[in-house]
């Protein structure tokens, strides 16, 4: 039996199309006016992944492979605005479109029913934030105090903050209701306090909106540094078990310190605090390391294995180094809810998180190293 070329085409044109088709993508298109042939824009995650389209004709397009869980994606074309970074919501698999006017105030938001909320959601805050930068441009050109705008100025803050609140409240099912209370409600300081608001709008999500969320688990993992009901890893909480593998690719196992005190010190090799703390992290193994019972395990959350081993050499950390490569949101990262880093957690020689660093500042643990181990030298006396 003789098979044409044509036939040979044709198959392979349907295997093709049957193996795209397989796979998702997410399509992410858009106009912007005042933009010329061959200006770039740009999409960043809140993850960090990054990526460019030339204009033509005003059009752009984006086709990739986007997370499975649902992000913040930023959009910007600098020869437009330096200043002006769109922020947009979906996942592997939307649908959405995004077209800006030339004087950037009124975004239109198409696609899928989650683009179509985002649109119904940045049109009714564009109305409401108007009145806020006329007064602000009134208040630029006045010469003395206004003690009358000012009021004024605050009135509106309180509009603004009270309708992004009630749509919370009336789409609590949705994913993007997350990205709300990031991007507008919430104004915790890590160092201080949680935003009680935003902790209250949070807490009115239902699973269905915080799910595949990685919106919502940022702020699961903020909230978690100042209140242990947010987290999955609380103090007096059972630390998770984990296998990575250190610079040799040898098995580095939680079980493998049983009957130690063990610090985990999480780092990156691009992480410039958690280097400076280096020096602290070799005082606290030369201090506290009584008869061999305090360990440190460095767990980075990098990506690239290359650059890992480089800065563990560049920075001479002798002590025992592991990761999985998956980065922040996966893997050990994900299991141990770190969100930023430096992330310092201490575990008992029983399997138990006995205190977690609070915002990267490692001095926050020593205290709890001094108690623990002067009541063991005092025990021993």
């Amino acid at each position: 039996m003789k098979i044409s070329s044509r036939s040979i085409f044709l198959l392979f044109l349907c295997v093709f199309n049957n193996a795209f088709s397989q796979n998702e993508f997410t399509k992410v298109t858009g106009y912007i006016e005042g933009a010329k042939d061959n200006d770039l824009v740009y999409i960043v995650s809140t993850k960090g992944y990054k990526d460019s389209a030339y204009v033509m004709k005003g059009e752009f397009t984006f086709m990739f492979n986007a997370e499975k869980w649902w992000d913040v994606y930023f959009i910007s074309c600098p020869n437009v605005s330096k200043n002006f970074h769109f922020p947009i919501f979906f996942k592997l698999g939307s649908s959405i479109r995004l077209t800006i006017n030339e004087a950037l105030n009124k975004p239109i938001i198409s696609g899928d029913e989650i683009a179509m909320e985002q649109n119904e959601f940045y049109k009714n805050l564009a109305n409401i934030s108007k009145p806020y930068y006329e007064i602000q441009e009134r208040i630029a050109n006045e010469n003395t105090v206004n003690q009358s705008l000012s009021d004024s100025l605050k009135t509106v803050e309180t509009s603004i903050k009270k309708f992004t609140v009630d749509w919370v409240k009336s789409h609590v099912s949705s994913p993007f209701s997350a990205a709300v209370i990031r991007l507008y409600i919430d104004q915790t300081n890590i160092l201080q306090h949680a935003d009680s608001v935003a902790t209250k709008c949070f807490n009115l999500l239902t699973p269905q909106a915080k799910k595949d969320n990685y919106q919502a688990w940022l702020l699961s993992e903020q909230f978690a540094l100042l209140d242990d009901k947010y987290s999955t890893i609380p103090t007096h909480g059972l630390a998770p078990s984990f296998k990575i593998y250190d610079t040799g690719g040898n098995l580095i196992k939680l079980s493998d310190y049983k009957g130690n005190w063990l610090l985990i010190d999480f780092w990156a090799s691009w992480c410039m605090p958690c280097i400076e703390n280096l020096p602290v992290l070799r005082a606290f193994e030369k201090k506290y390391n009584h008869e061999q019972k305090l360990k440190i395990l460095s767990i980075s959350v990098d990506t690239d294995k290359t650059k890992w081993k480089s800065a563990i050499k560049k920075h001479q950390m002798t002590w025992p180094q592991g990761t999985d490569l998956k980065g922040i949101g996966y893997g050990i990262a994900y299991a141990y809810q770190v969100s930023a880093i430096p992330l310092y957690v201490l575990i008992s020689p029983e399997g138990y998180i006995v205190e977690k660093s609070l915002g990267g500042d490692i001095t926050t643990i020593e205290p709890k190293l001094k108690e623990i181990f002067n009541n063991q030298s005092m025990q021993s006396h």
